[in-house]
């Protein structure tokens, strides 16, 4: 066992003595046993300094993956801004084809036009479109109708409900694109 200490002294003994002759090779001054205090001084801010690296590291990838999800979120409401204008704009094609079709005589079914149409809101609708289910008698409802006129009644159960839908409503992925343009009965004593 004292053959052991005193082997593992000397290698010791042996491995600062290489130490101190690989620093004076290098032009290096060698170390000084006596501030080995000083090592572990240098050890201990080596590793605060590393730690403080690895946490700056840690922060930035953060920001990276934050910054990463924003960029990918904004593209998608690009995305989605300019769906809602094209579909806006593709609404006034709807409005044409309902034109046409309210011309045509009332035995002519549903012709080719009536199915373009039919086809195109099955479409639209896939993109998130719906067409409002406004019609005349229902009562008026400012949150998806607005009112262009008043028409007259004489029958007071009739008053706020709606008489003419002028126009239809669309909504897009449950807000509303464009209301319902319609005129509203105002009762009035006969």
């Amino acid at each position: 066992m004292e053959k052991e200490k005193s082997a593992n002294a000397n290698t010791d003994g042996e491995n600062a003595k290489e130490l101190d002759n690989a620093a004076s090779q290098s032009g290096q001054t060698p170390p000084n046993r006596q501030n080995e205090g000083d090592y572990h001084r240098l050890y201990l801010e080596a590793r605060k300094n590393s730690d403080e690296l690895l946490t700056r590291l840690k922060y930035m990838q953060a920001d990276y993956e934050n910054f990463k999800k924003r960029a990918l979120k904004e593209k998608l409401e690009i995305i989605e801004i300019a769906n809602e204008s094209l579909l806006s704009d593709l609404l006034t094609v709807l409005d044409e084809m309902d034109a046409a079709i309210s011309h045509l005589p009332k035995d002519a079914g549903m012709d080719g036009i009536g199915l373009v149409r039919q086809n195109m809101l099955k479409t639209l609708g896939e993109y998130g479109l719906q067409q409002m289910k406004v019609k005349a008698g229902d009562d008026f409802n400012p949150d998806v109708c607005e009112a262009i006129g008043t028409e007259n009644t004489a029958d007071q159960k009739n008053e706020g409900k709606i008489s003419l839908v002028a126009q239809r409503g669309y909504m897009l992925r449950g807000l509303v694109l464009r209301f319902a343009k319609v005129k509203v009965y105002m009762f009035e004593k006969g």
